[in-house]
């Protein structure tokens, strides 16, 4: 369901960078995998979001905030879902 590619992009996502591991623009290509694999995924969208917000892409990110908020919410990940689903409509109203 995209998780490895996921997890991935979150640690370049939230790591310094230089001299560390840090790379939004690697964060991006892992989260873009981990969409191929779960494109329903609300916390896809979110951490793509948030990554395109970080970089400065107000277009880009918009798109998969909006996405994160208005995907259907998964039977049995209520909590989890309407978790990532506030972050995003959070982020949003900063855009």
């Amino acid at each position: 369901a995209g998780g490895p590619s996921r997890l991935i992009g979150r640690i370049f996502q939230e790591t310094p960078g230089f001299p560390m591991l840090g790379s939004k623009p690697k964060a991006i290509e892992w989260y873009l995998k981990a969409l191929d694999r779960s494109p329903e995924l609300i916390q896809n969208h979110l951490w793509l979001g948030e990554t395109y917000q970080q970089s400065k892409n107000v277009e880009k990110a918009r798109y998969h905030l909006d996405k994160a908020a208005s995907l259907p919410i998964r039977k049995g990940r209520e909590i989890e879902d309407g978790r990532y689903q506030a972050q995003a409509k959070a982020l949003l109203q900063k855009l």
